[in-house]
């Protein structure tokens, strides 16, 4: 199957998204991300700006854009991945570790420098054990206990698309008795949901039909947290937002997505994910140097010079951690079933 390259580039755009909504969040605040549509009346017009400043670069909806893409990717990959149940698991989740570890690793250490942190904490951030250094490392927690949950789960329904909306009707029913004890749970049905994308009827995605759905995925994904709130039904509404979204490029690959650009932004995603934390870092004592130069302006100032110091990182650690690691990648071989005469 060859790769969608596609879907690179929007997992790049979602990167870009988290990277500006945080430099929006640093200038204005947790109170303006916080607000609703319904709290504007009551708000002066900076808030209200800083509000859809978030919706312009939306740094929650992104994420569920990338577990969505995720949930889509890793079901594809689970049927190319050999083994059953027990014989590929090893394997499987080794893949997932030289995946996510690496970069995680090497990301972890200049902040861990920057913040002064002992070893233990250092390590925990490094093994993403924990996130008190790299706050978006926390949705690397979710994705690696989700990647093994869609193993599973494509291993006991046997790939098949029927048992995937099982599994992911009863993921949802689950929810009030998971969140408490398991909080990531939250975010397993939007794996599964992108897992369902490769069994939508393709019609779906012919002709000019599709653009209500891009349409409707885009408002979902844009405005499901202004209109109902981060938790619960906005959640809900991101989720369906990104699945459509996701559905939409992985049938139609439009070919502005492949823009040379775009494509290199996709293939840095990744550590671009990582690093733009250490970039915002940095970026701040020199924001600082330009005194009061408005919130508009500083944001603008956050984005130039976080950017300018990520995205080279970024690229230095796709070329020399990322790429030949993951190409070093050994394999363990799957349990041979012996057969036994009758």
């Amino acid at each position: 199957m060859h790769r969608n390259h596609a879907l690179d580039s929007l997992r790049g755009l979602a990167a870009l998204a988290v990277a500006l909504g945080h430099c929006v969040l640093t200038v204005t605040g947790q109170a303006a991300w916080e607000a609703r549509l319904a709290d504007f009346p009551r708000l002066d017009t900076a808030t209200i700006l800083a509000r859809l400043a978030h919706v312009a670069a939306p740094s929650d909806a992104a994420v569920m854009l990338f577990f969505a893409l995720s949930g889509h990717v890793l079901w594809l990959a689970c049927a190319r991945h050999p083994g059953g149940l027990l014989g590929g698991l090893p394997d499987w989740t080794l893949a997932r570790l030289y995946r996510l570890l690496p970069v995680a690793m090497m990301s972890a250490l200049p902040l861990g420098l920057l913040a002064g942190a002992g070893a233990e904490r250092l390590v925990g951030n490094m093994l993403l054990l924990r996130y008190d250094l790299n706050g978006p490392a926390w949705s690397l927690q979710v994705e690696m206990v989700a990647s093994l949950g869609l193993f599973l789960v494509h291993r006991a329904v046997g790939g098949r698309a029927g048992g995937l909306a099982i599994a992911l009707a009863l993921s949802v029913l689950a929810l009030p008795l998971l969140r408490g004890p398991l909080p990531m749970a939250v975010y397993f049905p939007v794996f599964l949901a992108g897992a369902l994308i490769g069994a939508m009827p393709p019609l779906l995605w012919r002709g000019p039909a599709p653009a209500p759905i891009l349409a409707l995925g885009l408002a979902a994904l844009l405005l499901g947290s202004l209109l109902l709130g981060h938790g619960g039904p906005g959640r809900a509404a991101e989720s369906l937002g990104a699945v459509l979204v996701v559905a939409w490029v992985a049938w139609r690959r439009p070919a502005w997505l492949l823009r040379p650009a775009l494509l290199f932004l996709g293939r840095i995603s990744y550590p671009f994910y990582l690093s733009h934390t250490l970039g915002l870092a940095l970026a701040a004592p020199l924001v600082a140097r330009a005194g009061d130069i408005g919130p508009a302006a500083q944001i603008g100032l956050f984005a130039l010079l976080s950017l300018a110091i990520a995205l080279p990182l970024a690229w230095l650690l796709h070329v020399a951690v990322e790429a030949p690691l993951m190409r070093a990648r050994p394999r363990l071989p799957a349990p041979r079933v012996e057969h036994i005469a009758s």
